[in-house]
């Protein structure tokens, strides 16, 4: 991690030097991505508002999907004006990571509709036209959620399966944006299935994998999704170490939407 600090800010002082805006907007994104990871939510959800000013029509609406779950954790009714997915979804036809990323986004906000038929596009014969590209893993663990809330116990089977190979793997994007660990996800889709003993050892490595990631916003989702896990099994001794872990980081790092979670759990 060291060293890629090192690299993106060589990036920086490049493009700055050369007077490179396009190389610029690269590295504030990235920059902002970095922020949001180390749990400078604050700052990275203005560095991405901020972003709006550098006008690459083509870019415009990518730098939208990591804003968006920037503001999702901080807000508990986020202002979807800017991002609003019924207007991105028509643009990803051929882009199946953007696709599953903005069917997340659009299943937060009550949008199942819109989500719905990305889930069925994508797991046209059981996820196979889906490419192992660096975004693989962030493709099937952005589908997993959207299989839960949509209640799709056969698809959900199958993401499990896909993702269960990887359980120690990290879930970068295409824009390099990550969601941690993919035990995470495949905690929660245990959980959805009904396999509690495969769920907890899922969340255990998930917990540990985040927290030596560094990416405290989603090391706080690993410990509330935990809690209310063991909540729901009667282990309510457990279910308050974690709760109490969720409570300090979401209220540290001001996620006002998983505190407001965490309380009434």
């Amino acid at each position: 991690m060291p060293g890629a600090d090192d690299a993106l800010a060589s990036l920086g002082r490049t493009a700055r030097k050369q007077r490179q805006p396009e190389t610029l907007w690269y590295y504030e994104r990235l920059l902002a991505q970095k922020r949001f990871v180390d749990g400078d939510l604050a700052d990275a959800e203005k560095a991405f508002a901020d972003m709006a000013r550098v006008r690459f029509t083509r870019y415009l609406w990518l730098w939208r999907l990591p804003h968006a779950l920037v503001a999702m954790e901080r807000q508990p009714t986020p202002d979807t004006a800017g991002w609003d997915p019924s207007k991105f979804l028509s643009r990803t036809s051929d882009d199946d990571a953007q696709a599953a990323s903005l069917a997340r986004i659009a299943v937060k906000l009550g949008r199942k509709d819109l989500a719905r038929p990305v889930l069925e596009r994508l797991s046209a014969r059981d996820f196979e036209r889906i490419p192992k590209n660096i975004s693989y893993l962030n493709k099937l663990a952005n589908l997993a959620l959207v299989a839960i809330e949509l209640r799709d116990r056969t698809r959900a089977e199958s993401l499990y399966a896909l993702l269960e190979p990887y359980p120690h793997h990290n879930t970068p994007s295409g824009l390099l944006h990550h969601e941690g660990s993919v035990s995470h996800y495949l905690a929660l889709l245990a959980e959805f299935l009904g396999a509690r003993e495969r769920a907890e050892r899922a969340f255990n490595d998930a917990l540990a994998m985040n927290e030596a990631l560094g990416h405290k916003a989603q090391l706080a989702r690993t410990y509330y999704e935990y809690a209310r896990f063991l909540q729901a099994g009667g282990l309510q001794r457990r279910a308050r170490r974690m709760k109490s872990e969720a409570a300090r980081l979401s209220e540290m790092l001001e996620l006002t939407a998983l505190t407001e979670q965490v309380r009434a759990l």
